[in-house]
Parts: C-alpha cells; sequence; structure tokens
C-alpha cells in the first residue's frame, strides 16, 4: 500500500515537471520607467528651485540646456533640438507660428514638463508636412510629463496631426488632443518608432477623406507599448477609429509584394483604457 501511494506521489510530481517544462512563461511588460517627482527636473534629477533657468532663444536651434516659460504668448519659431534640453511650460500657454510645428526633435532628447499645472502648446494652422506639433527623427527622443498639446483645427497636410515618430516618445502625463490631418494617424503618426505610454490621456484626433487613425497610425516596424493612461475617440476615420495598425508591404526581387512578419507593427496593451473609437471602415 505503501509503494503503491509512493509511486502515485512520484508520477504527481512527474507531471507537475512536465506541464511545467511544457508551458512557456507569461509574457510580461517592461518595467516603466518612473517619473521624477514634481520638485525634480526628469533629465539630470536637481532640485527644480535650484536651476539656473533660461528663455527660449530667438534661434530655430535649441541648444542643451534648462528653458522655462514666464508668459503667455507665440513661439517665435519652431525649435530643432541640439543637445539634451528640458523645457518647463510652468503654467502658461504658447502658440505656434502660424503654419509652424513647435518642434524638430532630430537627434537628441527634448523633456517637456509643465510644474505649475495648466500649460499648453497650441498648433496654429497647417503644417504642409508631418507632425503638426512634433516631428521625432529617428534617433530623436521626446519625453512628457504634463502639458496640453492642442489642434482645433487641421495641423498637419500630411501625417501625424499633432505628431510624426520616427524615434522614441515616452508620455508620463499630459494631453494630446484635436489633432486633425489629411492622412494617417489624427493624433500621432508612427512610422519604424516607438510610442511608450504611461500616463495621461490621447483623445479627439481626426483624420479627413481616406485617412486612418483617428488617435494613432502604426506602420513598418513600429510598437505602441501602452502601461497606463486613455485613448478616447468620438471622431471618425475611414479605418481605425482610435488605433489602426499595418504591416509593410515588402519587395522582392521577382518583384512580387508580400506581407513579413518581421515587418509589422506591434501594439502591447498591459494597462490603460481604449474608449470611445469611431469608424467607418475598420477597426
Amino acid at each position: 500500500m505503501k509503494s503503491n501511494r509512493s509511486k502515485r506521489i512520484f508520477t504527481a510530481l512527474l507531471a507537475l515537471v512536465l506541464v511545467l517544462a511544457v508551458v512557456p512563461a507569461p509574457i510580461s511588460a517592461e518595467e516603466p520607467t518612473e517619473p521624477p517627482t514634481a520638485q525634480t527636473c526628469p533629465c539630470c534629477g536637481e532640485n527644480l528651485a535650484d536651476i539656473q533657468w533660461k528663455t527660449l532663444p530667438a534661434d530655430t536651434s535649441l541648444p542643451a540646456g534648462h528653458y522655462k516659460v514666464t508668459a503667455d504668448g507665440q513661439m517665435r519659431r519652431a525649435y530643432t533640438t541640439s543637445g539634451v534640453t528640458t523645457i518647463d511650460l510652468n503654467g502658461y500657454d504658447l502658440t505656434t507660428v502660424e503654419n509652424s510645428r513647435a518642434f524638430y526633435v532630430y537627434d537628441k532628447t527634448l523633456t517637456i514638463l509643465d510644474s505649475q499645472g495648466g500649460g499648453s502648446i497650441s498648433a496654429t494652422g497647417a503644417v504642409d508636412d508631418n507632425g503638426g506639433l512634433f516631428r521625432v527623427g529617428s534617433k530623436g527622443i521626446l519625453n512628457i510629463y504634463g502639458g496640453s498639446y492642442i489642434a482645433n483645427e487641421l495641423s498637419a497636410e500630411r501625417k501625424g496631426g499633432i505628431m510624426r515618430v520616427e524615434g522614441t516618445v515616452n508620455m508620463y502625463g499630459g494631453t494630446l488632443t484635436g489633432g486633425k490631418t489629411h492622412h494617417h494617424g489624427g493624433n500621432v503618426n508612427i512610422s519604424n518608432g516607438k510610442f511608450n505610454l504611461y500616463g495621461g490621456t490621447i483623445s479627439g484626433g481626426e483624420t479627413l477623406d481616406a485617412g486612418r487613425g483617428g488617435n494613432f497610425y502604426l506602420t513598418g516596424t513600429s510598437m505602441l507599448n501602452i502601461y497606463g493612461g486613455t485613448f478616447t475617440n468620438l471622431k471618425e476615420s475611414a479605418n481605425g477609429g482610435g488605433v489602426l495598425v499595418i504591416g509593410r508591404d515588402v519587395w522582392s526581387a521577382t518583384g512580387a509584394t508580400s506581407k513579413n512578419c518581421d515587418n509589422f507593427a506591434v501594439v502591447n496593451m498591459y494597462g490603460g483604457v481604449l474608449t470611445g473609437g469611431k469608424s467607418s471602415g475598420n477597426g
């Protein structure tokens, strides 16, 4: 009797080991980067009160440094980052120069925070290019910790009403809203880039004509990682009212095209809320 019971226990343990060996471990989310405290600069960790803040320069180049907005007004021009740069909206409202985006993050890092709350950057007219307020180049990094980024009319003739992303965007808070474009990505167009959403709200993106992806449009090897935050959209797009993910046609030597699984965009959702997408076509 004792021998049979020992055999049954051994068999059960063996079966458990086999199950654990065969069943793969669950895929876990990447650990979100913790945002700094409200009184600490994200780029250097210094206390905000101890930093020697500068005003935004008149030149189009935005050198490395810390800049603070001290009054409502119109931006002097669109800036191109040329170093590791931090801007504190400080509770004030800026509008872009007419028909011009706000920032081109070419191959450096731009961090925007809003230490006092209530600050914003608004588009004025439509940029005849991609990215109504921001364009993030393939080596660029944009970090958003607060503030509102607004476009209440046509903001980009081409792709990405508020943002065109070819590099990396990390959004910890704030709001992107009201982007509008004739093409794809009412708020954000991602082409072979990465967008990590940890918090904040993305809403009200709209594509005109046969445009796709009211809030987000992903193509190529793009990745959207959602750890938190909210997507909401009551505007209608031809396809993908909230998010549209599309693969890339890969040309072969024979002249034919095919879908290559290594060249598909990906969305990973570990948290957050998606609501209110509306489409006249698919998705």
